[in-house]
């Protein structure tokens, strides 16, 4: 008997270009949303770069750009 199971492919991540159009459009700079959210720069360079993060920060992040994670998020 063989045990089948079906998994999707794919990851969701941040899409880096997305975010940093996001912070454009509140005027900020990744520093400014680095320094809004309390966090050292080089995270918020880490995100914009790797895509990954936790649902905390994804959430602090849509609450300092006004968006919803739907904005910053892609399916690889």
């Amino acid at each position: 008997m063989t045990n089948e199971t079906t998994q999707a492919n794919g990851e969701l991540s941040i899409d880096g270009d997305k975010l940093k159009a996001a912070a454009r459009l509140q005027g900020m700079t990744l520093s400014m949303v680095a320094e809004a959210m309390g966090m050292h720069y080089n995270g918020i360079l880490r995100i914009a770069t790797t895509g990954r993060t936790n649902l905390g920060t994804l959430e602090q992040l849509c609450n300092v750009l006004n968006c919803s994670p739907l904005d910053l998020l892609i399916w690889d």
